[in-house]
């Protein structure tokens, strides 16, 4: 279980949809922003994993490989994915397209009568004939047959509901976890709901789970606690000891044999015995746990669903190996490239942090070392030294002096830690400027100690919703912002800054380039396009015939030919070669064209790197003219 249509609403994600025969290929990273996984009942090496914009995927040789398992699923933002334990081949997957039921193991799936949005599944035991699903602002829906649904809300003051979990000794007995309204509880198979709250300090509770061996016993993951209870949910009491502090529980499971109960938090994965938590992620390069799976026919093994992929353990958690071979299904939302020559190339995923490639995408690893948030949001690397890399996620900067194999926090002088853009000056690689989101203390900060400290540096700026900066490579003091509502400048270092805006029609700026040998010419990527300014920002002109996807998310430039340039949107990679004086789709063998990144190779400019919203990474090597 995880964050599923929560995360959407903290981040502001729009949902995906793909059409239905589509194939997905990518060169990586590889993995998954995973949000669930179910293991076949009588089949260890059979397993389903749901994700975010990459649908469902599916293994028979224990994630030895994955398959993609999507025909007849329109929309691939999928939350949740259950087996039927009566009937392994019926298999349920929910998301925001609604509910889709497939009786041959994945290969077909049919839409369901019933809730349009669906984060969370959970069936009875077997001998039971229900399965429930979870809507957040729609409460809770039943089915007997897996075809039709209807709500079963009574008593459910609060809608919200993230997950739900059937006792599994008790068919009609079932939890569910709510958003501000704490636990509910039926005993009824969902006729009647009453609250289960009490001793719960925390309301906002994400996953419920209960023991197989005794069904008074009760775990509960909030947004900053793991609780219990030992009465079935009549009272609940704080168990953390053991636990990292203020912990995110996500997800929960237990050894159907002894019932070690499992916790996976943003932090890693824990197990106890009834008293602390033990840390049991050896091998857990990922360590933001988003669902579990325990085989019940032999409790060693077991599946870890985190932000950037699948993981298996077969010695029940003593230590664990990466399972994402044929799994590209990464939502990418930020690219990045490391200076010419280096080969590096960065990637972060919506929940799964930071990826990274020295070899210019031919082989990829994990860059989260350190880093305690998941939810990245962009990287720079300095554009003199490789080994000189900052980070930024929505709760602080983080810094890298060995070419992102571990970082460590950089947050001295930051009163806004939202990170949404960095520039390093080209110059100067101790001066690095930093922008964050909306709210208070947001703007620039400026560090002139390589990200060590920060110094506000926003006078002048009427919009602090900071998207995009850039440094100027022939004036060191002279940067860019671009913000919510338009660009700002800089002459001196970030003391005072003036909106350049004067022909910019569309003012939600998402990228900023500049020229890399007229520096006095840049382009801006907007809601409404490209525009294009040669007088240093001081006025701009709309630069967008033939681009039909106006949405712009992401703009790059060859760096040796900077009249060729390249945009990444919702319908596709453009390419102009005339410096935005017109615009071709560039998008043979780009299968996935929901496109949120696009970047220039730092060794050979003829490879393009395109980041998609579901599937990981594209990359052409003839200048986007096809795309592998």
């Amino acid at each position: 279980m995880g964050w599923r249509i929560r995360d959407l609403l903290l981040l502001g994600i729009a949902c995906v949809t793909y059409p239905a025969a589509q194939t997905m290929a990518s060169i990586g990273p590889p993995g998954a922003d995973s949000e669930g996984i179910a293991v076949d009942p009588n089949d260890p090496n059979t397993a389903y994993l749901a994700s975010y914009g990459g649908g469902v995927a599916k293994t028979t040789d224990g994630g030895a490989s994955w398959s993609e398992a999507n025909s007849g699923i329109t929309n691939r933002s999928i939350w949740a994915v259950a087996i039927d334990p009566a009937d392994s081949n019926t298999v349920y997957a929910g998301g925001a397209g609604g509910i889709y039921r497939s009786t041959d193991g994945g290969q077909q799936w049919t839409r369901a009568i019933g809730p349009s949005s669906i984060n969370a599944l959970s069936i009875d035991i077997p001998g039971g004939n229900a399965i429930y699903g979870a809507s957040l602002g729609g409460g809770v829906f039943k089915s007997t047959d897996g075809v039709s649904w209807t709500a079963v809300n009574n008593g459910l003051t609060n809608r919200n509901v993230w997950s739900l979990t059937v006792d599994p000794s008790t068919a009609d007995t079932v939890y569910a976890a709510t958003n501000g309204g704490g636990i509910f509880k039926t005993v009824d198979g969902g006729a009647n709901w009453t609250p289960a709250s009490t001793g719960l300090t925390n309301p906002a509770v994400f996953v419920v789970g209960v023991s197989p061996l005794d069904p008074n016993l009760v775990y509960a993951g909030t947004s900053n606690s793991i609780f219990k209870s030992t009465d079935g949910g009549a009272s609940w009491s704080a168990a953390n000891q053991g636990l990292p502090s203020g912990p995110f529980g996500f997800a929960i499971a237990f050894d159907p044999n002894t019932g070690t109960a499992y916790a996976g938090i943003i932090g890693g994965l824990f197990k106890s015995d009834g008293g602390a938590w033990v840390r049991t992620d050896s091998g857990l390069a990922h360590s933001f746990i988003y669902g579990m799976a325990v085989f019940a026919g032999d409790a060693n093994v077991l599946y870890a669903a985190t932000g950037g992929g699948v993981y298996t353990s077969v010695d029940a958690g003593g230590s664990w190996s990466e399972i994402n071979t044929g799994l590209a299904h990464l939502f990418v939302s930020f690219m990045s490239v490391g200076p010419q020559g280096s080969g590096d190339v960065y990637v972060i995923s919506y929940r799964g942090g930071i990826a990274q490639s020295r070899d210019s995408g031919v082989t990829w690893a994990p860059a989260v070392q350190g880093i305690s948030w998941p939810f990245a949001s962009t990287v720079a690397a300095s554009p003199s030294d490789a080994s000189v890399v900052y980070a930024g996620t929505t709760s602080g900067a983080y810094r890298s002096v060995d070419r992102g194999a571990s970082w460590t926090p950089a947050n001295t002088g930051l009163t806004n830690r939202n990170v949404a853009a960095f520039a390093v000056s080209a110059s100067d690689p101790a001066t690095v400027y930093l922008g964050t989101a909306s709210g208070a203390g947001s703007g620039i900060y400026k560090s002139i100690d390589g990200g060590l400290s920060w110094a506000q540096a926003s006078n002048g700026l009427t919009n602090t919703t900071i998207r995009a900066i850039a440094a100027d490579p022939g004036a060191p003091d002279t940067v860019y912002a671009g913000t919510a509502s338009g660009v700002f400048k800089t002459v001196d270092g970030g003391d005072n800054w003036v909106e350049v805006s004067q022909g910019l029609t569309s003012r939600a700026v998402s990228s900023l380039t500049i020229d890399p040998q007229t520096f006095s010419t840049l382009y801006a990527g907007t809601t409404g396009g490209v525009f294009k300014s040669t007088d240093g920002g001081d006025t701009w002109s709309p630069a967008n015939n033939g681009l039909t996807s106006l949405g712009v998310r992401a703009l790059a430039i060859d760096y040796t030919a900077p009249s060729t340039l390249y945009v990444g949107t919702a319908g596709g990679v453009f390419k102009s070669d005339d410096g935005g004086d017109s615009w071709t789709a560039v998008n043979q063998g780009l299968t996935n064209r929901d496109v949120a990144y696009v970047v220039v190779d730092s060794v050979d400019p003829q490879t393009i790197f395109a980041g998609t919203r579901g599937n990981s990474a594209f990359a052409s090597y003839d200048g986007g003219q096809t795309w592998n």
